[in-house]
């Protein structure tokens, strides 16, 4: 839900309806709707897409989700959500290395 939230304010702030974001993504204004509403989560790319049309950077996005107190079965149920619904097998190897790198610095 914080991340609805999060879309919605940035929407907002950026003047634009729900049917203006969609329409820039793609979208149906009700995909927007439960976005917004937290009954459907983004998927990896549709975090990248709402992030450009929001202008912030993903991080930014998802800043206000992070910093809500999850456990970590929680977090890693999340995790696997997002990485499930990707299909190109570029994007997961960038994650893997990713998280790689972190492990690794960590």
């Amino acid at each position: 839900m914080v991340l609805g939230q999060r879309i919605r304010t940035l929407r907002k702030a950026l003047g634009l309806t729900q049917a203006q974001l969609a329409e820039s993504l793609d979208y149906e204004p009700m995909t927007i709707s439960r976005f917004e509403r937290g009954e459907y989560s983004p998927g990896f790319d549709a975090l990248h897409q709402l992030a450009k049309a929001l202008n912030v950077s993903l991080v930014s996005l998802l800043e206000a989700e992070a910093t809500e107190a999850l456990d970590a079965d929680e977090l890693r149920h999340q995790l696997c959500d997002i990485i499930y619904e990707i299909e190109d097998p570029k994007i997961l190897m960038g994650m893997l290395k990713a998280v790689r790198k972190v492990r690794k610095d960590g």
